[in-house]
């Protein structure tokens, strides 16, 4: 654990596994190599939850198919509260298979000096197509845009201290993945806080890059529920999902997109 601070604004932290000793070295030469300062929050085990906490999931999830995911989001709301222990505004939040831009610290440091006003800036790119406005502002030379469309990915993402406090004690990021109750525009989160991408992003997973020096623990992907699995209760939420899906968002997105002018765009990693 570092003793310091990149800044006394922006805490900056990252989730990790003790067991996952590999990706911990991975960030940590990272942090050191571009002189930032991270506190490791331990992540979330299935053996962690409490009782509560798998009667929480099962009452959204009869199969319990979903702990592995509800493990994912209390453990960003375990760093979210760590940043609510301190008297900083801000906190980026790392997940441990991140890999990190030498322009980060320059970023920071513009950020600290001005911060923009917003709730929730996502970092990261994962190289899907987003619907994007025309930049609302700038910051050292990135735009920082409205998305109108969701892309998968929570590995990099500046949060404040407000947007902590409300979805660290929200019903909605429990009940969807994570990254899709902060970053999907059409969710009920995101409609009450300024959720905005950076363009390009200054973050991406190891998964997406091939640098050379990218880890090589990232695991298979994780194989969807089986129809058993997910049961009555669970098709009847995959239906519903759909229909919004093809129905309302659709219509939503293609307003934005002919009317509103956003436009369809992958946004880059800028690595070096």
């Amino acid at each position: 654990m570092s003793t310091r601070c990149y800044t006394e604004r922006v805490q900056i932290y990252y989730l990790n596994m003790a067991r996952d000793a590999d990706r911990r070295v991975f960030m940590e030469q990272q942090f050191s190599r571009l002189g930032l300062a991270a506190t490791r929050i331990e992540a979330v085990a299935r053996d962690d939850l409490t009782d509560a906490d798998r009667a929480d999931i099962l009452r959204i999830d009869a199969a319990g198919s979903k702990l592995w995911a509800f493990c994912v989001t209390l453990s960003h709301i375990r760093a979210m509260r760590a940043l609510l222990g301190t008297n900083a505004p801000h906190a980026l939040i790392f997940e441990d298979d991140a890999v990190l831009s030498s322009r980060l610290p320059a970023f920071l440091a513009a950020y600290d000096a001005a911060p923009p006003a917003l709730d929730l800036l996502r970092i990261e790119t994962s190289f899907h197509q987003l619907r994007l406005k025309p930049p609302e502002t700038a910051l050292d030379g990135y735009n920082i845009c409205r998305p109108y469309s969701f892309e998968g990915g929570r590995a990099g993402y500046i949060v404040t201290r407000l947007a902590a406090e409300i979805i660290s004690s929200s019903r909605e990021v429990r009940r969807l993945p994570h990254d899709k109750a902060m970053f999907d525009p059409y969710e009920p989160l995101p409609r009450r806080l300024r959720v905005r991408q950076l363009s390009p992003a200054l973050v991406a997973q190891a998964q997406y890059v091939a640098r050379g020096d990218e880890p090589r623990f990232v695991g298979a992907p994780r194989q969807p529920p089986t129809p058993r699995e997910m049961g009555l209760h669970g098709w009847l939420q995959f239906a519903a999902r759909a229909v919004r899906r093809d129905t309302t968002v659709a219509v939503q997105k293609a307003w934005h997109q002919y009317v509103g002018g956003a436009k369809k765009q992958r946004v880059p990693f800028l690595a070096e």
